[in-house]
């Protein structure tokens, strides 16, 4: 029997955190199957094997790390910007150097030895940050030091500044593209006329003729840096410069950026368009290293903590600091800043801000509150289906939204339907925009109650299609025939436990409606017709 429920487990791991560990091991017998399936379930790792016993390790994600914005401004305006999380239509006050460097020593002094200055751009204020490590090596103190840069800003001063501080340095420049004109698209500078894109890359050099360690992070950004080509540009631009590593980062899509939808693409996708250069390295929850064969450079794929769920955030003592000196302890919810201005109050807003994650972990557990998340696995689901002829999927989209229900879901596909012998058995594979392979899906539905549909689903979750010619021809072989074609778009709205999600396929001009509960008197203003017939059924019927 386990001894470590959930609950417990979480319990124990926080306060490993807050005694200033970043990791945490525990031991089991092989006779305690359910204990080990446990601990693996929550992303622990196999270390040892002894005759008996099982080892196992788990890293918490940025432990003690201390990110604090100099400033919300930039010289840049990249067109996918998420501002950290902020609300860039509200004015924010920037502090002192003064303050800021008295915070930095803060939390220093409280255990906080990894600090990044990041913005908007953090060079805009780059004789803060000259002024900083002169004050930190003055008083010998010498954390890790990260700057997270466009690279526009860098001069011969901070250069020096890096290479004389006593403590380890990394400057993280954000590049995006290695065309210089795809480059100026993307970032948009303020003035063009100022070469940026050479000034950047004669920057770049600067730093690694130094010895400074150096990193390029690229946001992906589907059909603008996915292909093999733009790969391949990307390592030579980096072997050239004589960087260490470069770093892809996972488009995040909030409710407020909907619109670049169209952008998002996978790191998966990402790694199998390039996993025959690739040679692994290591891996965790957010981040795959390789090394790339036949060059001297490691790349990682790293994805944003919100991406991968709010309880991850509650295994971490990170801070994240904004130019007006506030903690926030999510990043989603970027308004609820706390005070950081004493040491009572840094050490009592770091404890409010754990129960703050708490809350959201419990909330979203591995999901999280943006806008593109994985459905669950699933054998079972029950549904109500409905249809509202010839409408328009927004016009729906905010009747819905007027009742107060959250979009918590977007999506776009393609799904291409079989045809198959067995009554109510259906056999289709999907796409999403923002994944490279198709995946199977099989299921078998039963509609009672008029519209209730009840589906059981035959395939293994996320069932990969990594040939689509040879399933093709598998089909083909077996007599099974693609019926139609299809692309949809799926809005999914959330009231409690209320969901609707509303479809709209690219062969009828019907919206779809499917909710987890009767629609009839539930939302007002909103009376769809019932669906007597599978969706799929109805598609084949109108195509």
């Amino acid at each position: 029997m386990s001894t470590l429920s959930k609950e417990t487990l979480a319990k124990k791991e926080k306060q490993r955190i807050l005694d200033g560990f970043s990791d945490i091991s525990y031991t089991v017998n092989k006779s305690n199957i359910e204990e080990l399936k446990h601990l693996i379930d929550n992303q622990y790792e196999i270390t040892e094997v002894k005759e008996d016993k099982y080892t196992l390790h788990k890293k918490f994600s940025n432990a003690k790390t201390f990110r604090i914005s100099l400033t919300e401004s930039c010289n840049y305006e990249c067109f996918f910007c998420h501002e950290e999380g902020l609300d860039m239509q509200k004015k924010w006050d920037s502090k002192s150097l003064n303050d800021i460097y008295n915070l930095c020593v803060r939390a220093i002094n409280h255990g906080y030895n990894d600090i990044t200055f990041t913005g908007g751009e953090p060079l805009i204020k780059w004789k803060y940050i000259v002024e900083i490590l002169s004050r930190l090596n003055a008083v010998g103190l010498s954390p890790d030091i990260s700057i997270v840069t466009n690279a526009q800003l860098i001069n011969d001063e901070l250069i020096d500044a890096l290479t004389n501080y006593k403590g380890k340095t990394k400057v993280n420049v954000s590049m995006h593209h290695t065309d210089e004109h795809k480059y100026l698209k993307i970032t948009n500078p303020k003035r063009i006329s100022d070469q940026h894109f050479k000034v950047v890359t004669d920057n770049i050099k600067k730093l690694t003729d130094r010895n400074i360690y150096t990193k390029l992070n690229f946001v992906v950004l589907k059909d603008i840096n996915t292909s093999e080509d733009d790969l391949d540009h990307i390592i030579k631009l980096a072997t050239d410069l004589k960087v260490r590593r470069v770093k892809f980062l996972e488009l995040l899509i909030t409710d407020k950026l909907i619109g670049y939808y169209k952008y998002h693409y996978t790191l998966d996708a990402l790694i199998q368009t390039y996993r025959h250069k690739l040679v692994p390295v290591s891996r965790n929850i957010r981040t795959q290293i390789f090394k790339v064969k036949d060059f001297n450079l490691k790349v990682e794929f790293s994805m944003c903590p919100c991406s991968i769920g709010c309880y991850s955030c509650t295994l971490s003592s990170g801070l994240i600091v904004t130019s007006e000196l506030k903690y926030h302890p999510c990043y989603y919810h970027s308004d609820k800043g706390l005070n950081m201005d004493t040491d009572e109050d840094f050490t009592k807003n770091i404890i409010k801000g754990l129960n703050i994650r708490e809350n959201y972990g419990n909330k979203y557990g591995n999901k999280t509150p943006f806008v593109i998340n994985e459905r669950d696995q699933l054998i079972f689901k029950n549904e109500y289906q409905y249809i509202i002829y010839n409408t328009d999927i927004y016009s729906v989209s905010k009747l819905i939204m007027e009742n107060k229900f959250d979009l918590v879901r977007y999506r776009k596909f393609n799904e291409i339907n079989f045809s198959i012998e067995k009554n109510n058995a259906f056999l289709k594979l999907y796409k999403n925009t923002y994944e490279k392979n198709y995946y199977e899906v099989i299921k078998k539905i039963k509609i009672t109650d008029i519209n209730l549909v009840k589906t059981r689903f035959i395939s293994d979750h996320k069932t990969e299609v990594p040939d689509y010619d040879k399933y093709i021809e598998k089909m083909n072989l077996l007599g099974i025939e693609s019926q139609y074609q299809v692309d949809w778009e799926v809005h999914t709205y959330r009231k409690n436990d209320f969901y609707i999600s509303i479809s709209k396929n690219s062969i009828t001009n019907d919206c779809i409606v499917l909710s987890t509960k009767k629609i009839s008197g539930q939302v007002k203003g909103f009376n769809p017709k019932p669906l007597d017939v599978p969706v799929e059924q109805y598609i084949l019927n109108n195509f």
